[in-house]
């Protein structure tokens, strides 16, 4: 597997050494040390930073469905409440899980599918 993107930064971030603005992400098993990843020089290949793990991003999929769930005027307020305090979350437990599926089908009348 090849971790490694060359990609142009937009940012003003240039390498310290050439000033070239190509610039390679090496994360995963090609990233050597204990950080999740580094940016790495494209041209000179020179270190430039450390990066950060990236934050786990919401389902859009699930956001959408629950915003529409949010829209039909069927629900209690308990269950709004509920479904706000997942609609933007990165996972969801066990428990969140089986509770989301009992409302989806109270009101759609089937069960939420994760198609990803």
């Amino acid at each position: 597997m090849d971790n490694q993107l060359k990609i142009q930064i937009q940012q003003s971030i240039r390498c310290p050494a050439c000033g070239s603005v190509f610039l390679k992400i090496i994360c995963g098993q090609d990233e050597r040390t204990s950080h999740w990843g580094r940016l790495e020089c494209g041209d000179c290949g020179r270190w430039v930073k450390w990066l950060p793990k990236p934050k786990p991003q919401p389902d859009l999929k699930r956001c959408e469905f629950i915003g529409g769930l949010l829209q039909s005027g069927k629900l209690t307020s308990w269950e709004r409440s509920f479904l706000g305090s997942i609609r933007d979350k990165p996972g969801l437990s066990q428990k969140q899980l089986r509770v989301f599926e009992r409302i989806s089908k109270k009101i759609t009348g089937s069960v939420y599918q994760d198609t990803s």
